[in-house]
């Protein structure tokens, strides 16, 4: 049976483990710009929103849906101030990753 994973975005564990066909969400505690550092957001579908602004109270995706886990990986995740390019000024705080088995 899957799995359902809520990543809070800012408070986040530095790993997630999950299995394929397991769902994501995302929610924002803060307003932050949400990027993809390695690996493909398109091994969930919808794929990770990276490049995307996101407020305070916001939850990805949105009305209900969740992101399906499609095939296995390892993704890079961060989170930047609103209005910047990911890969400029990402927060130092050692990064994310999303496991995939």
């Amino acid at each position: 049976m899957a799995k359902t994973w809520v990543i809070l975005v800012g408070h986040a564990a530095q790993a997630l483990p999950m299995n394929v066909d397991d769902n994501l969400v995302l929610a924002f505690d803060s307003n932050y710009r949400f990027c993809v550092t390695s690996g493909n957001a398109n091994d969930f579908n919808p794929p990770l929103p990276s490049g995307q602004d996101f407020n305070a109270g916001d939850i990805w995706p949105t009305n209900g849906n969740v992101a399906v886990a499609q095939t296995s990986g390892t993704i890079g995740w961060d989170h930047q101030n609103q209005g910047t390019n990911c890969g400029s000024s990402l927060r130092q705080i050692g990064g994310h990753s999303i496991i995939i088995s």
